[in-house]
């Protein structure tokens, strides 16, 4: 038989005319909040904290997963960088040499000239 709130209501009142309110508040406290077969045992909360440890170690791996292809990924971006910078850096050495030379030869032959 399904305990609904009518049922407790009336367990409630009925302890209340033959103990009095205080006793029947105590009674009412000490019932479960719903049926005994929605409370849950010493034995169900080992198993959801056994679940619950495996998914723990399980999230544990893929994070560990996740961290080592992130690593692995961001040393990949950390070379590519650092050799596109060389490039760059060589490139932009190699203008400025050229323009420098270019500017110190117009220069000389200004001077040339000029004498």
């Amino acid at each position: 038989m399904a305990i609904d709130e009518r049922a407790r209501r009336e367990l409630y009142e009925a302890a209340e005319q033959e103990l009095g309110a205080g006793p029947a508040d105590t009674l009412m406290a000490s019932l479960p909040p719903v049926g005994w077969a929605d409370v849950a045992t010493k034995s169900d909360l080992a198993m959801v904290k056994s679940d619950l440890a495996a998914v723990e170690a399980n999230l544990r791996l893929e994070m560990e997963g996740v961290e080592a292809r992130l690593g692995s990924r961001i040393d990949g971006l950390r070379a590519e960088f650092h050799s596109t910078l060389r490039q760059e850096i060589s490139s932009l050495l190699h203008w400025t040499v050229g323009t420098v030379l270019g500017g110190l030869i117009a220069a000389v032959f200004a001077i040339v000239q000029i004498t």
